[in-house]
């Protein structure tokens, strides 16, 4: 797993940039709208600088390319590590399939951490990040057993993958941290 800030920084990123990738727990400059002070004085990230005069000379308005800043970023910074992810689920996602023999449902959540899965039949499941969230300079990943019964189906009943407020017991979870791997600069 190659870490946020380690592919930023191999991407060529500018500090100013992983620093507001940090500020808001971004992943991509998809996660927050830029703000005046992102463009503006000292703390300016040079990328967003760069994006904006490109966007004032082809779309001949500044507040209009500042809405379309991110059209202008170099397309490694702009989506490349979402693109990596992806990479890396997908890999996983095969791994996971040939080891179990059974098919892996994938699910994005939004930003309150809520997803939905369709179509299950009753049964034991296994969730997982599968990917792990990194939390300061650790990566968490989690599994948790859940048991979907034919009433649940039926009802839609939420489950709340939580050890500490479970009083369901449909689900069981464990957790596990491990320091992020060290950041080895790309090679020159």
């Amino acid at each position: 797993m190659l870490a946020r800030d380690c592919y930023y920084q191999r991407a060529g990123a500018s500090e100013a940039l992983i620093k507001w990738l940090k500020e808001g727990d971004c992943e991509s400059v998809y996660c927050r709208e830029v703000q005046p002070a992102d463009i503006e004085g000292s703390d300016a990230v040079p990328e967003f600088l760069k994006a904006l005069a490109a966007g004032e000379k082809e779309f001949g308005s500044r507040q209009f390319a500042l809405k379309w800043l991110t059209v202008n970023l170099p397309e490694n910074l702009r989506d490349g590590f979402y693109k990596n992810r992806q990479s890396e689920l997908g890999a996983l996602i095969k791994q996971a399939e040939a080891a179990s023999g059974a098919k892996v449902l994938s699910v994005m959540t939004d930003r309150n951490g809520t997803a939905y899965f369709t179509d299950l039949e009753p049964g034991t499941y296994t969730l997982s990040n599968i990917l792990a969230t990194e939390i300061g300079s650790a990566g968490a990943n989690w599994n948790c057993e859940v048991k979907v019964k034919p009433g649940d189906l039926a009802t839609e009943k939420p489950f709340l993958i939580s050890n500490r407020a479970n009083k369901d017991k449909n689900v069981k979870c464990f957790a596990m941290e491990k320091p992020l791997p060290v950041c080895v600069p790309a090679p020159k």
